[in-house]
């Protein structure tokens, strides 16, 4: 096959998938623009719409990707736009090259190929009479030019321009910068990558809403529906029963929270022995237990596995614990870091708030509610391990509160701790249909928060606009205002870490 990029021995070996789907070593090149698009839509899991797609390209081979929707036509000048993106690109691959060239891929809002009808009424005709692209075409004409200016700016070298249309892909044709159809858009399944990617095990779906429908895993899947009912049942009358009991303590905040971020961690440490199971059997993700990786694996339901890491005590206490944004926050970053992190953040916390003369976390010395006596020994803990007090380094010392701030903003060049995101993910996804009003609300918050913390900001938006207001205090969250901003985490565009 002639090489539409003669110069271009790269791989889609560098990808930072968003989902498991997405093969790790593919042995074919990248050549032609199909090619470019499969890549694209495989590491998407979906066909983007009025989505601009920049895929950097480093020596290791393409990836990662950044998608973004469209700006609004009829502006004067992009370059703002496009500057704010280019800054959020990952600056390095993983052997510390870095990612100086990239492809600008633009789909339209008809951009999929999965449209039966054009396919089967002209599959490979190049009739560039067809006007259907052109309003579209015109659009990503009109945006060329500060897009090219940016890139120079940036000293990122601009492999190429595509923009895919309804029937056509179009692809730039320097000096003048100009856009003409290339080869038909239905011609992206027939791409050798397409298909090896396929074959691997990669889908992909005809649109962002089918894709979430597959990525979100169903938490009320199966294999034993009347113990799974029971489970639900009675966790959320436990539930209940803890919630009152804290409501009618007088409990002390601060060795209650405490406590139960001891129990989020050791649920967390159950949790991604679960998610490391998935990947000894050859899955990298809960959704995909639902075809079975291997012939001879019976792949059991996946949230069955959950539900049998967090007996109904562990479960209602765990929804029970979530009664404020506060500790919500606690907990996400107890996933991103680690139980001794989190603990001495709330040590700051409380110092904090009694140093500026605020009403501080009470720390008399009452009894914190706590889990039954099996739950605990269950998880290797007591009720002496929960009380003991918690080392700091003093009053003074507010590091670890500015650790968690850095964390859950996104300004930390460090990446988070995967494999206890991915927990914590799938457990509140259980929780969450066994708790109810703010309990509930806080879990989805939860979830969007470390989907946004592992760069997938869309999926985050998705999840946080199920999240009632009033759950916490109808005023936004951080995560709203990165959200709203199109602030990605900083880690993304830093060198890679080691666990990523």
């Amino acid at each position: 096959m002639n090489s539409r990029y003669p110069f271009a021995s790269f791989y889609p070996t560098g990808l930072l998938a968003v989902t498991g789907d997405c093969p790790s070593k593919i042995n074919t090149p990248v050549r032609q623009e199909a090619d470019v698009v499969a890549v694209c839509v495989h590491t998407l899991g979906f066909w983007p719409r009025n989505s601009l797609v920049l895929l950097t390209v480093g020596s290791p081979g393409v990836g990662p990707l950044l998608r973004i929707d469209l700006p609004v036509a009829g502006g004067d000048d992009y370059g703002e736009y496009f500057d704010f993106f280019l800054s959020q690109l990952p600056q390095s691959a993983t052997n510390a090259d870095p990612n100086n060239r990239l492809f600008a891929v633009f789909f339209g809002s008809t951009a999929d190929e999965m449209d039966k009808e054009r396919e089967l009424a002209a599959p490979y005709s190049l009739d560039y009479a067809e006007c259907s692209d052109n309003n579209f075409i015109d659009q990503v004409q009109a945006l060329i030019p500060s897009l090219h200016r940016c890139l120079v700016n940036h000293s990122i070298d601009l492999i190429d321009v595509i923009a895919v249309g309804h029937r056509f892909l179009w692809a730039l044709h320097p000096p003048e910068l100009t856009l003409l159809p290339a080869t038909p858009t239905a011609s992206v399944v027939d791409s050798p990558i397409y298909r090896e990617m396929f074959e691997q095990g990669s889908d992909v779906a005809r649109s962002h809403e089918e894709f979430l429908e597959k990525y979100l895993w169903d938490p009320m899947e199966t294999a034993d529906v009347v113990r799974r009912d029971s489970w639900l049942a009675h966790t959320e009358f436990a539930a209940l029963g803890y919630l009152t009991q804290k409501a009618e303590s007088d409990v002390g905040e601060y060795h209650q929270i405490r406590a139960e971020l001891m129990m989020w961690d050791a649920a967390l440490q159950r949790g991604v022995e679960v998610v490391l199971g998935y990947r000894s059997l050859g899955v990298d993700s809960p959704k995909d237990l639902a075809r079975p990786p291997h012939r001879d694996v019976v792949s059991p339901a996946p949230a069955d596995l959950i539900r049998t890491v967090l007996n109904q005590d562990v479960g209602a206490y765990l929804i029970a614990s979530l009664n404020s944004t506060a500790t919500v926050q606690l907990v996400i970053y107890l996933a991103c870091t680690g139980l001794q992190e989190a603990l001495a953040a709330l040590e700051n916390i409380s110092c904090r708030l009694e140093e500026t003369a605020t009403v501080g976390l009470d720390k008399s010395q009452t009894t914190p509610v706590l889990p039954q006596k099996s739950s605990l020994n269950r998880y290797g803990l007591d009720r002496k391990s929960l009380l003991n007090p918690v080392e700091t380094k003093g009053p003074a010392d507010g590091a670890a509160i500015a650790s968690m701030a850095s964390k859950l903003c996104g300004h930390d060049t460090q990446s988070p701790n995967w494999d206890r995101l991915a927990a914590l993910c799938a457990i509140a996804t259980i929780l969450e249909e066994a708790a109810h009003h703010k309990p509930e609300s806080l879990l989805k918050l939860a979830q969007a928060w470390a989907h946004w913390l592992q760069g997938k900001s869309t999926l985050a938006d998705y999840l946080l606009r199920a999240v009632e207001p009033v759950h916490h205090g109808n005023e936004p969250t951080v995560l709203h205002r990165v959200l709203d901003a199109g602030v990605l985490p900083a880690w993304l565009s830093a060198r890679p870490q080691p666990n990523i």
